[in-house]
C-alpha cells in the first residue's frame, strides 16, 4: 500500500479529540484516522478488476 497525505481544517476541538485520543492509546494520527475511515466509511468501493497490465491495451487488444 502507498501512503497519501490530506489536509483537512477543523474546529480546535475537533482537533484536539483525536489528539488526546491518540495519546490515551498510544496510536498516532493517521493510524487513528485509517481506523475512523475503515469503521465509518463502507458504503463505497473502488476497484481495479482488470485483472492485469493493460498499458498495451488501448483499443481492446485488437491486432
Amino acid at each position: 500500500m502507498t501512503d497519501s497525505r490530506a489536509t483537512a481544517t477543523s474546529s480546535v476541538e475537533a482537533d484536539r479529540r483525536p489528539s488526546i485520543h491518540c495519546a490515551m492509546t498510544g496510536l498516532d494520527r493517521p493510524e487513528l484516522v485509517e481506523q475512523l475511515v475503515d469503521a465509518h466509511l463502507r458504503r463505497y468501493v473502488a476497484s481495479d478488476r482488470g485483472g492485469g497490465d493493460s498499458a498495451g491495451e488501448v483499443d481492446g487488444g485488437a491486432a
